[in-house]
C-alpha cells in the first residue's frame, strides 16, 4: 500500500534541505510524493525559487501564493495566516499519511498546525538546535507538535528529549543540506552567470572571491540598517569581488535591499555581484570556491563547516547553534575593523567538518517515512537530563 508524504517548501533555503530526500521518495515506488510551494517560494522578488524545483525535475502539485510582501511584522503574521488557511484545505482534500516540515521559518509554524488539527502526523526536520532571533521559539513550538523528528547532531538530539520527546521518535541523520554539499564538491560542471539574472561586477571565479548572506535579524529591526550599512563599507573596503545574495523575505528585508541598492547607485559599491537565488547545487559549488562567506546565514554554520570553508558570522541570528573552527563571530558593535577580519580570514584554510553529518541524510530520513510505523498521539516524557 502507498505512503502519501506531503512535503511543504516554504523558502528557497528550505529547497537546499529537502533536496536529497525528494530524490530519495521521487524514486520509491510506494510514495505518492506531494509537493507544497508556499510562501516567498512563488515571489518574483525572492527569486521565484519554486520554479527551481521543477527543473530540478519534480513537480509542483501546488503553489499557494500565501506571502504578504508588505515587509513588516503585521505582514509576516498574516502571511502564516494565509499559509495556515491554504494547508489546511490542501491537507484536507490530499489527504497525507505524513506531513514533513523543514526547520524554523514563522511560516512553517502554520503548516504544522494545520496537520496538526487535522490529526495527520508531523514530521520535523532540524528541530532541537539553539539560535538567536524568533526562529527559536518557533523551532521549539514546532517540536512539540511533531510526531517524529529528524535532528542534525547530538546536541539536537537532547535539547529534543529534554522537550519531552520520545527516544524512539528522534532521529539523529545530520542535515540534509550536506548531502547537497557533498554532490556540488564530487560533481564537475562549469558556471556561467549569464545563465542566472543578477546585476553588478561580473564574477571572474578564477580569482579570489567571497559571499555574503546576509538576512535581517526580526528582534532587532531598529538595528539593522545600521548594520548593513556598516557591511557595505566593510566590503567596499576589501575590494575582493564578492556575491551578494538577496536577502529573505523576513521583516526588515526592504531596510536591507534599500541600503544595498544606494551603495550601488551612489557610493560605488563595483566590486559586487547581486544575485536573488541560484539552484542549491551551483550555490554549494560556489559556498565551495570561494576565499570566505560572510553574513548571517546557517550556511556559515552548516554547509560551510562540511566544505571547511572560512566563515564570519555576523550578529546573534546563529547564536547557540553548533560551530566549527572555521567560524569567526562579529558583533556589529564592536570597535573591530570587519574588512580586515575578512581579509585575515580569507588567507585560513580548513579541513572539513562533520558537525552536521557526513552527506547521506535525505536518504536516513526517507527511509525512516516510509518504514516507520505513523501514530498521532503522544505523551509528555519527564526526565532529568544533564
Amino acid at each position: 500500500m502507498k505512503r502519501k508524504v506531503a512535503i511543504v517548501v516554504t523558502a528557497r533555503a528550505s529547497y537546499a534541505k529537502y533536496k536529497s530526500l525528494l530524490h530519495y521518495l521521487n524514486k520509491d515506488k510506494n510514495c505518492d510524493l506531494i509537493i507544497v510551494a508556499a510562501a516567498s517560494m512563488n515571489s518574483v522578488k525572492f527569486g521565484l525559487a519554486s520554479e527551481i524545483i521543477e527543473k530540478d525535475g519534480f513537480t509542483v502539485h501546488y503553489r499557494i501564493e500565501t506571502l504578504i510582501e508588505n515587509d513588516s511584522l503585521l505582514g509576516s503574521t498574516k502571511t502564516s495566516s494565509n499559509t495556515l488557511n491554504d494547508c489546511a484545505f490542501i491537507f484536507s482534500v490530499e489527504k497525507p499519511d505524513v506531513v514533513v516540515v523543514m526547520g524554523d521559518r514563522y511560516e512553517v509554524l502554520p503548516v504544522s498546525m494545520a496537520a496538526t488539527y487535522q490529526n495527520i502526523p508531523l514530521a520535523h526536520i532540524q528541530g532541537g538546535e539553539i539560535t538567536g532571533n524568533i526562529d527559536e521559539k518557533v523551532r521549539h513550538a514546532i517540536t512539540k507538535l511533531a510526531d517524529y523528528h529528524f535532528v542534525s547532531n547530538s546536541d539536537a538530539y537532547k535539547n529534543v528529549l529534554q522537550l519531552g520527546e520520545k527516544e524512539d521518535v528522534i532521529f539523529n541523520v545530520g542535515c540534509p543540506s550536506i548531502d547537497v554539499a557533498k554532490s556540488a564538491i564530487e560533481e564537475e560542471f562549469e558556471i556561467d552567470f549569464e545563465d542566472f539574472v543578477g546585476v553588478g561586477h561580473q564574477i571572474k571565479l578564477n580569482e579570489d572571491f567571497n559571499i555574503v548572506m546576509f538576512h535581517p535579524e526580526t528582534e532587532r529591526i531598529k538595528k539593522i540598517k545600521e548594520n548593513t550599512i556598516s557591511l557595505c563599507e566593510a566590503i567596499k573596503k576589501t575590494k575582493i569581488q564578492t556575491i551578494w545574495f538577496w536577502p529573505n523575505s523576513d521583516p526588515g528585508n526592504e531596510i536591507i535591499t534599500k541600503v544595498i541598492r544606494s551603495y550601488r547607485e551612489k557610493k560605488n559599491l563595483d566590486n559586487c555581484f547581486f544575485i536573488k537565488s541560484l539552484p542549491p547545487v551551483v550555490f554549494l559549488k560556489l559556498l565551495s570556491k570561494c576565499s570566505c562567506l560572510i553574513g548571517n546565514s546557517s550556511a556559515g554554520i552548516r554547509e560551510s563547516n562540511f566544505l571547511g570553508t572560512p566563515t564570519i558570522n555576523l550578529g546573534i541570528r546563529q547564536s547557540g547553534r553548533l560551530q566549527g573552527e572555521n567560524v569567526t563571530n562579529f558583533n556589529f558593535s564592536s570597535d573591530k575593523n570587519l574588512s580586515y577580519i575578512i581579509l585575515d580570514s580569507m588567507k585560513k584554510n580548513f579541513k572539513s567538518g562533520k558537525l552536521y553529518g557526513d552527506g547521506n541524510a535525505g536518504q536516513k530520513i526517507g527511509k525512516k517515512l516510509m518504514k516507520k510505523k505513523l501514530f498521532f498521539t503522544k505523551k509528555f516524557i519527564s526526565r532529568n537530563l544533564k
